[in-house]
């Protein structure tokens, strides 16, 4: 009994939950296009109307006929003929208004859509996106949007077409005779409850399967995506990838495959009870006709029109609410990551002071999921104009401290201060405004040379060629020569018709990016780790000609680039452990000093 009670509380949980995420979707599609839903609303009831109306018409066209075999005038059998002709052309206009909102308001709402997504991207706290659950979220949601829509439609037609017309059917047939109306609902409910059992097993199995989606992907990129294919090929690794996609696959449908045996069963059982309520008004109207409760004509007229409304109950409870139980998953996906924390704002933007530099004070921070922290207790100030280098082995923290430095992340412990601004309680926008950054994996984004550079900056409207082109010959980089051959409007990839460049031409263009972002702040990621040590030396004479009054921060595990900082911060296992000029680490002689004749052997 208590199992039983159990899965009835959850049944009921289960209901709220598909009414509470349609109606939802409901008003974010009424925000969307106002005018358009409530147009497409009122043809919608009306189209319902017409269906009763032509029934009603049916009727009395067989009692005009009945009246001519009377004897009576055949004009009135003319008019209800042309009546009949209007009802069905009504009917079949009505029916051709239901392709608008998928024909020509789908692009509207879905690129609306689209836009929200993105925005709530653009919004949340970056160390949420670390999380798995939050990627899965994010995936489903982006392949849920367009079902969602086309979802929220069939559900809008439930209300605005399936229910009139039913609640019509109703008042016409309750004129007849009340016991046919009993004989519909038993028909409607256990549709209802077979389509609320459908919801529940899609949504456990969308959820089993997010992250097999994932690897799916990850694993037909490594077999075909363009940056990947090459290396598969050179290690012969194709079979392998080709196994574990298809291994993938085989898991996602098999889940799939369990979930539709589950809800076959179930809709064999309704399918069942639907065909004995058919046959139910069969023989009700047959009874009310024998007794004389209505006219042959009557009996006509609803005969002909049982299959059309079965068809119908079949189109709303077995097409149209399947279909939207099915869609309130995507739609589930949807809301679920528009749900998510965003980054807090400041109610009063606090001005950034670029003069007081950049101060941590026991700071400690832990990325989602993981057991051990990235960053502990590091305290630390970092004068205005200074250049700093983080230096430590793989996995030290020297990346996590500069993101915390530059407010993508926020500490968990402590405070970081950055131009006398806390990224713990204040809009973390107004500290990432004044700082330029080149990561380590820097986008090569597939658009011209021009975009790749002024895209650090997009509220710079129509810049002079004369100035991208200062900044290229700032960095070393030779527009004039053929790898170029259309100059700032050259595309850098071969996909899209343009050119690829080289490693270190790809280099300098982030560089550009970064001078381009003209900023007081500075950061370079591992900005040497894909080009020789040549080009290194190129890069890092660049940098410092352009760092000139700016605070930079430069991170690397090459010991050698730490020598133009002005101040030296090596990290070990999260911890700050030493501090200082390149010359006052080495006479130390501690882990920096012994890192730092361990790589100048390579170089003997």
């Amino acid at each position: 009994m208590k199992s039983k009670g159990v899965g009835i509380m959850r049944c009921k949980k289960e209901r709220k939950s598909i009414a509470k995420l349609l109606i939802w979707m409901i008003f974010e599609t009424i925000r969307i296009i106002p005018g358009e839903f409530i147009l497409f609303s009122i043809l919608d009831v009306l189209h319902a109307g017409s269906y009763v109306l032509v029934m009603w018409a049916t009727q009395n066209f067989f009692e005009s006929i009945g009246n001519i075999v009377k004897g009576k005038s055949v004009t009135t059998a003319v008019m209800m003929l042309l009546l009949l002709a209007g009802t069905k052309v009504f009917a079949e206009i009505c029916n051709g208004v239901d392709n608008y909102p998928t024909e020509f308001l789908s692009p509207k709402v879905l690129a609306e859509m689209n836009k929200k997504l993105q925005n709530k991207v653009s919004e949340m706290n970056v160390e949420e996106m670390e999380k798995p659950n939050v990627l899965d979220c994010l995936n489903n949601a982006q392949k849920g949007i367009e079902n969602a829509y086309f979802g929220i439609l069939t559900v809008t037609q439930i209300f605005t077409f399936y229910i009139p017309y039913f609640l019509f059917m109703g008042i016409y047939l309750k004129n007849l005779s009340v016991k046919l109306i009993s004989i519909l609902l038993l028909v409607f409910i256990p549709s209802i409850f077979e389509k609320t059992v459908r919801f529940h097993v899609s949504r456990i199995v969308e959820e089993e399967n997010a992250n097999e989606y994932r690897k799916s992907e990850y694993y037909e990129a490594a077999i075909c995506d363009r940056s990947k294919y090459k290396e598969t090929r050179l290690l012969g690794a194709y079979d392998y990838f080709i196994k574990l996609y298809r291994d993938t696959q085989n898991r996602i449908n098999m889940r799939k495959i369990k979930g539709e045996i589950k809800n076959a069963k179930v809709e064999t059982i309704i399918k069942m009870i639907t065909i004995m309520g058919y046959t139910g008004i069969i023989i009700l109207l047959g009874m009310d006709l024998v007794n004389g409760n209505i006219s042959i004509s009557a009996f006509a007229a609803v005969f002909s029109g049982v299959e059309e409304m079965f068809g119908l109950a079949e189109e709303a409870f077995g097409g149209a609410f399947k279909v939207a139980s099915r869609y309130a998953v995507y739609i589930a996906n949807y809301k679920r990551f528009l749900d998510f924390p965003v980054e807090s704002v400041a109610e009063g933007v606090q001005k950034f002071n670029f003069k007081q530099g950049i101060c941590l004070d026991d700071v400690h921070f832990m990325y989602p999921d993981a057991e051990t922290e990235a960053i502990r207790g590091v305290s630390v100030y970092i004068p205005a104009g200074k250049t700093v280098a983080i230096v430590g082995e793989n996995g030290s923290g020297k990346t996590t401290l500069a993101k915390l430095i530059m407010g993508l992340y926020r500490p968990n412990k402590g405070n970081v201060m950055v131009g006398g601004i806390n990224t713990k309680e204040n809009d973390i926008s107004e500290i990432r405004k004044n700082f330029s950054v080149i990561f380590q994996n820097f986008q090569k984004y597939k658009m011209t040379l021009r975009e790749n550079i002024c895209i650090s900056d997009t509220e710079i409207q129509n810049d002079s060629d004369e100035k991208l082109y200062a900044i290229c010959q700032n960095v070393n980089l030779k527009i004039e020569n053929k790898t170029f051959p259309h100059g700032l409007n050259t595309v850098l990839s071969r996909e899209f018709g343009g050119v690829d460049v080289s490693g270190g031409e790809w280099q300098r263009i982030a560089l550009a990016r970064a001078v381009y972002r003209t900023r007081k702040m500075l950061i370079l990621d591992e900005p040497t780790a894909a080009i020789d040590a040549l080009e290194e030396k190129y890069l890092y004479e660049q940098f410092m000609e352009i760092s000139k009054d700016k605070t930079s921060i430069i991170v690397t595990h090459r010991l050698g680039a730490a020598q133009i900082a002005d101040m030296i911060l090596v990290m070990h296992n999260g911890y700050l452990i030493e501090k200082g000029t390149h010359e006052e680490l080495m006479k130390r002689n501690q882990r920096y000093a012994k890192m730092y004749h361990e790589q100048a052997k390579w170089y003997k």
